[in-house]
């Protein structure tokens, strides 16, 4: 959508489109993830709902730098599942985290998306 074109010339000017595809992302449901580029800058990761509308700037993290509150919640959640040694943290336009750590057990994967107070807003 052209609103995704404009998005990325206001808010992340010298970057170029790299990839794009679409995805699906609880709670958002079908989005569309953008991965831009620039030559002397950091790639991000953006993803915006379907109509175009940005959602969140997506970030690696470190499964042990989450917060103490997502960490207690996946021992008492999730107690059979191992989580992977990568997650990310999306960072909403109004500014607040969501983190999305991803995990498996013997034969289940799962991802799922916490508040930063260790609420469980979806898995999939």
């Amino acid at each position: 959508p052209a609103a995704i074109k404009e998005y990325i010339a206001t808010n992340f000017a010298g970057y170029t489109v790299h990839n794009a595809m679409y995805d699906t992302l609880c709670p958002y449901g079908i989005v569309i993830q953008v991965m831009i580029k620039s030559t002397d800058k950091l790639h991000h990761k953006l993803v915006f709902d379907a109509a175009g509308a940005f959602v969140a700037l997506a970030q690696r993290a470190n499964s042990t730098d989450l917060p103490s509150a997502v960490v207690a919640a996946l021992k008492v959640k999730y107690p059979a599942y191992t989580s992977r040694l990568k997650a990310e943290v999306l960072t909403l336009a109004d500014n607040s985290k969501l983190y999305i750590v991803y995990m498996h057990d013997k034969s289940t994967h799962k991802s799922v998306v916490f508040k930063e107070d260790g609420t469980v807003i979806c898995e999939q």
